[in-house]
């Protein structure tokens, strides 16, 4: 029972932190948009109706498919966790501290700092940003 617990909590936070995505790039500005993700519990169903989605995360996926129609273009696409081992660590670092909001680059440990720079993904001051600049 324990597994089962701890594939649902994983599968909601993952389809969480799709729809922190979304709705963070439409409060940007942004216009042209790829969410990426390793789930594809999550994935799938968001790229394809015709999928469906379990049932734990069926109102969060309606929710990221909400503010969808306020972009020009919105592209799914699943990426394994090897292509994304660097995001898979910061958000279980995120989810370990239940952390929500900017990341101050000070929080991190040295080594998944260097990893996100190394990843391209922008900084500024003292926090990583993600995204690209594409309004």
């Amino acid at each position: 029972m324990g597994r089962a617990v701890e594939f649902n909590r994983a599968l909601l936070g993952e389809a969480k932190a799709a729809w922190l995505a979304i709705k963070k790039a439409a409060e940007e500005g942004f216009k042209r948009i790829i969410l990426e993700g390793d789930a594809l519990n999550v994935i799938e169903p968001l790229k394809n109706k015709a999928v469906v989605s379990h049932w734990r995360i069926k109102a969060v996926l309606e929710d990221i498919l909400f503010p969808v129609k306020s972009f020009d273009n919105v592209s799914f696409s699943f990426i394994c966790r090897d292509g994304n081992v660097t995001a898979h660590l910061l958000a279980q670092w995120a989810a370990l501290l239940n952390w929500s909001g900017p990341v101050p680059i000070s929080s991190l440990s040295p080594m998944l700092a260097k990893a996100l720079v190394r990843d391209g993904h922008r900084h500024s001051l003292d926090c990583i940003s993600f995204g690209s600049s594409d309004k």
